[in-house]
């Protein structure tokens, strides 16, 4: 008589593939599984549930098949009290299905087997990851630094548009000096009014609250002063003509127009 050997089998029914199967325990029962957070949007979620059967099962499995038909097999050490978290998850459909394995024996062929069998309804778990996050973000070309003069209206100009993001890009300014001011469109216009250095800082955000910043330096020099020249009129000095050891009439001489600061004559 040949020595009965071991073997796998899975059955999808209660028929054997290779013949009649002498069960050595009791008929299964329907169980249930659950999965949290389900649908998941990180790849990250726990299996958990206990299975009600009247079945001995020598062993136990939870089998995960991916989304692109894979399985994977993890022990359980019972029906009851089943946890197991998983993680790093690609975006699909995770299926779970609990398995019990016990001994049967084929008839006619005296083959001792390994039966396992479905115990409950299957898990089915969603992961649905979020879109990548993508980042606004200006060029790595430095900004221009700028010299404007106080009380002078500067040459408007439109700043740099930041690429990437997700949905509308919003700009804003900060650092301007007095008088000048950044529109939503990103043009910089104004006139100083007071002297001084600093930074101005354009900042990128998008819908997400995701922003990139970018600064330029700037010189607001004192109002230019026009150089005046002291000047007499262009009406002819009239003609003077006194008598010798006499004194003159005394007279003012014509004062001057213009110039800078106090003007002095000789």
């Amino acid at each position: 008589m040949p020595t009965p050997s071991t073997r796998r089998i899975r059955l999808a029914g209660a028929a054997a593939l290779l013949g009649t199967v002498s069960a050595l325990a009791a008929g299964p029962a329907a169980g249930a599984l659950t999965a949290s957070p389900n649908p998941s949007t990180t790849g990250s979620y726990t299996v958990s549930g206990s299975v009600s059967t009247t079945r001995t099962y020598e062993w136990m499995s939870l089998i995960e098949t991916s989304p692109s038909g894979g399985t994977q097999s993890f022990g359980v050490s019972g029906p009851t009290n089943i946890s197991l978290s998983f993680s790093g998850k690609a975006e699909g459909t995770w299926v779970y299905q609990l398995e019990g394995c016990y001994l049967g024996y084929l008839q006619g062929i005296m083959e001792v087997v390994d039966i396992c069998e479905n115990v409950g309804a299957s898990l089915s778990v969603a992961v649905e990851l979020p879109p990548d996050d993508k980042f606004p973000g200006f060029s790595d070309t430095p900004a221009a630094s700028r010299s404007w003069h106080e009380g002078s209206a500067i040459a408007a100009f439109t700043f740099e548009a930041a690429t990437g993001g997700d949905g509308t890009l919003s700009y804003t300014a900060s650092g301007l000096p007095a008088g000048v001011t950044m529109s939503a469109s990103r043009e910089i216009s104004g006139t100083p009014t007071a002297e001084g250095s600093g930074s101005a800082t354009v900042t990128v955000e998008d819908s997400d609250g995701d922003t990139d910043s970018k600064s330029f330096a700037w010189t607001v020099a004192p109002e230019p002063v026009e150089d005046l020249k002291p000047i007499f009129s262009d009406t002819p000095i009239a003609a003077k003509s006194w008598t010798q050891n006499e004194a003159i009439t005394a007279f003012t001489f014509e004062a001057a127009t213009g110039g800078d600061g106090t003007l002095s004559y000789t």
